[in-house]
């Protein structure tokens, strides 16, 4: 089977639209992913077929490399070899991917014989070509950075790197300043205190730093030049006192972007270990501001928070709830009428 010489299909002796009814509608994605790799002629017709995959998710760890096309469909590249399946050429000269589906045919699992990271990037090739899809998020252990200018991937909407390991700077420092993130960095990887980046790359996204020694690197220096509208900080990197010196800072900018900041301790504080009076600081009032978030923690009941208002009239809340701080601003004060 190849690209150059297709099978015979009865199906391509339908009529146009019935094809592409068929095709936009719930067909198995084994099905339609080994259509789409019987000819040029079948690629075209799924590529046409207007099927609604937009976004796809990629993983790349040290046992599996996964496509993520949604719930309980997945597409796995594994050098564990199987008995029977279909073999599936997904570009013109490659050599084929024997193919197993699951038994609703939703998720695949292709034997690799050789490099399973470029037998990944052929496979992200293949949806992006015919679904026309892009990356929404994407997962990668720290260990194999190195690999992912390989995949050809240039732009996510979000970036997760995971490691129980420190992480190679000079990969991550050329992952940073090479890599498009729309949306997200997530850090679940050690990276060491020696690491240095222009934290211009992080701004007006979300930043979030969620294992131990993550943000070892970040000084409170540098933490006051983020300009992320989402901050979230675990395992007690920074001090009581850094944490009212953050606020302060933002107390004496123009910042509005920034749309809350957490951070994590260890043990259980309070809002007395915490010195904000010179920030003014003023009981919750609900003429002010409503008692819950409309951007997180929508059932939490921040009344007990104190307000900072800002010269500018945009107002903050410093919320101690056990072992977090919530730094939150109030873009919005209230609901809209028409959510009431």
């Amino acid at each position: 089977m190849s690209l150059s010489r297709p099978v015979e299909f009865p199906l391509l002796k339908l009529p146009w639209l019935c094809i592409k009814t068929m095709f936009s509608s719930s067909i198995q994605n084994f099905f339609r992913i080994y259509f789409a790799t019987i000819s040029n002629r079948t690629r075209r017709i799924v590529k046409i077929s207007n099927y609604p995959l937009q976004k796809v998710d990629v993983a790349q760890h040290r046992i599996s490399r996964r496509i993520f096309m949604g719930k309980d469909k997945t597409w796995y590249f594994s050098q564990d070899q199987f008995e029977f399946g279909v073999p599936l050429v997904l570009n013109r000269n490659s050599e084929p991917f024997l193919t197993s589906s699951s038994l609703e045919g939703d998720s695949l699992r292709s034997y690799t014989a050789g490099d399973t990271p470029d037998a990944l990037k052929m496979g992200i090739d293949f949806m992006i070509d015919v679904f026309r899809c892009s990356i929404r998020l994407l997962f990668f252990d720290g260990d194999k950075l190195s690999e992912l200018s390989g995949l050809g991937i240039t732009s996510v909407r979000e970036l997760f790197i995971f490691d129980d390991k420190p992480v190679n700077i000079t990969d991550l420092k050329y992952l940073l300043e090479t890599m498009k993130v729309i949306d997200r960095y997530a850090f679940y990887v050690p990276i060491p205190a020696n690491f240095s980046c222009d934290p211009q790359i992080f701004t007006h996204r979300r930043l979030s730093f969620m294992s131990n020694h993550s943000a070892d690197w970040v000084t409170l220096d540098l933490l006051c030049q983020l300009d992320v509208s989402v901050l979230n900080v675990r395992y007690e990197r920074f001090s009581k006192e850094d944490i009212v010196s953050y606020v302060t800072h933002w107390f004496n900018s123009e910042n509005r972007k920034l749309e809350y900041a957490q951070f994590d301790f260890n043990n259980p504080v309070s809002q007395e270990h915490f010195e904000i009076e010179h920030l003014n600081p003023m009981p919750f009032d609900e003429k002010r501001r409503n008692r819950c978030s409309f951007v997180r923690w929508e059932g939490t009941d921040m009344s007990s928070g104190m307000d900072i208002l800002r010269k500018d009239g945009l107002l903050a809340t410093f919320y101690v709830e056990s072992t977090s701080i919530i730094f939150h601003v109030w873009h919005k004060r209230f609901p809209d009428p028409v959510q009431q």
